[in-house]
C-alpha cells in the first residue's frame, strides 16, 4: 500500500472519525511527531454556549474558546454537559480571534454518552478539531460499488 502524506486540513478531517492506527492502516502518514503537542481539553456546553478550554503546550498559557450564542438555529441541540478529550492541530495552535465551528454528537454506543467533536476554522482553513476521549466507537471494511 502506498503511503500518502496529508494536508494539514485533511489530517485533522481523518481524526475527527478515526484513529492513529486506522491511518496507518490505510496508509496514511499523519506526522506523529506534532501529536504530542494535541493537548488534553475540556468542552462545557450549557444552553446555546460551547465553551473549549486547554492549555498551549510549550507555554502553559491557558486558551479559552467561547461561542456566541445562539450558536445554531437549524440543527439539534446538543444536550448540558462536561466532558474531556483532546484538541488536535498541526503546527500552530489555533490563533487569537474570531472563529466559526461545527459541532456533532455522535449517539451512544453501548450506554456513554456518544462521541462529541467539534471542528473549528476560518475563511481560508480549518484550524483545529476537538473529539472526546470516551465512547469513540466505530468499524472499518471493505466492499465494491457496482
Amino acid at each position: 500500500m502506498a503511503i500518502t502524506t496529508q494536508h494539514q486540513d485533511h489530517a485533522l478531517l481523518f481524526l475527527s472519525n478515526h484513529s492513529l492506527e486506522e491511518a496507518e492502516h490505510f496508509g496514511l502518514n499523519i506526522n506523529k511527531q506534532t501529536l504530542n503537542h494535541d493537548p488534553s481539553a475540556t468542552i462545557t456546553v450549557t444552553g446555546d454556549k460551547v465553551v473549549v478550554e486547554y492549555t498551549v503546550p510549550d507555554s502553559n498559557a491557558k486558551r479559552v474558546f467561547t461561542s456566541q450564542p445562539p450558536y445554531s438555529f437549524y440543527t439539534l441541540k446538543i444536550p448540558n454537559t462536561q466532558r474531556t478529550g483532546h484538541l488536535y492541530f498541526r503546527g500552530h495552535p489555533p490563533s487569537q480571534g474570531e472563529s466559526k465551528f461545527w459541532i456533532q454528537q455522535y449517539p451512544p454506543y453501548l450506554g456513554g454518552d456518544g462521541r462529541l467533536i467539534v471542528e473549528f476554522w476560518t475563511d481560508n482553513q480549518i484550524t483545529a478539531m476537538f473529539k472526546t476521549d470516551d465512547n469513540n466507537f466505530g468499524a472499518a471494511g471493505a466492499g465494491s460499488w457496482d
